[in-house]
């Protein structure tokens, strides 16, 4: 089993306005290795589980708010330079906007008219699935690239509002570097959303920027 501290529970907090402040609490007992008995190769495999909840509020696309409470629920195995993961949220969505997002950045299609009388959907949605990988930091100068695909597959309900009905696609490249504390970084994604019948939902590109700061060896704060 590796010695290093591995991702136990993430929480989230943002407003409509974006995430501020996320703090990841990270613990060396989160990690379960595969096949101690077995080649070396497989003991570096590495089993992780995540909880955290995320919450938004906005207009989105009223002049009402609508507020989205997610309860963010995953599994992960890992080795150095591969990850997968699989993930499902439970939702609440109270109000009655036009379109609101979940965790993943998949569009969820609440109220195709802004008129209807707002309302609560609650439930567990799509279910979300990754594959990284990570470039070794030693071939580019400690810097530290991730490659990552993605898809949402419908498993949520469309009737209740908690999904489009289609599966989404994704592509992530992220970079950082870490300097002292400070892990400065910088994530692009493109997001090819499904196409339902009833409505159209475009093509979208994703830029985020900040910096991880370490504060103790068992707690990071990441700013964006």
């Amino acid at each position: 089993m590796r010695s290093s501290p591995v991702p136990f529970a993430t929480l989230l907090t943002r407003t409509g306005a974006g995430l501020a402040l996320t703090f990841l609490l990270l613990g060396t007992g989160a990690g379960t290795a595969l096949a101690q008995g077995g080649p070396a190769s497989l003991q570096e495999i590495q089993l992780t589980g995540s909880f955290g909840l995320d919450y938004s509020n906005g207009g989105y696309g009223t002049n009402q708010n609508t507020n989205v409470l997610l309860g963010l629920f995953g599994l992960g195995l890992e080795t150095d330079s591969f990850r997968v993961t699989a993930s499902m949220p439970y939702m609440r969505i109270s109000g009655r906007g036009l379109v609101v997002f979940d965790a993943g950045g998949n569009a969820i299609v609440v109220n195709r008219r802004g008129s209807t009388a707002s309302d609560v959907r609650t439930g567990f949605g799509d279910l979300n699935l990754s594959a990284s990988y990570t470039i070794p930091p030693a071939i580019l100068d400690d810097f530290e690239v991730r490659l990552t695909a993605s898809t949402k597959l419908p498993t949520a309900s469309s009737r209740r509002r908690l999904s489009t009905g289609e599966a989404d696609f994704g592509m992530n490249i992220d970079v950082s570097r870490q300097y002292g504390i400070w892990g400065p970084f910088l994530a692009v994604g493109y997001l090819i959303p499904g196409r339902p019948l009833a409505y159209t939902l475009s093509d979208t590109v994703s830029v985020s920027a900040g910096t991880s700061i370490e504060l103790s060896s068992n707690l990071v704060a990441v700013t964006l």
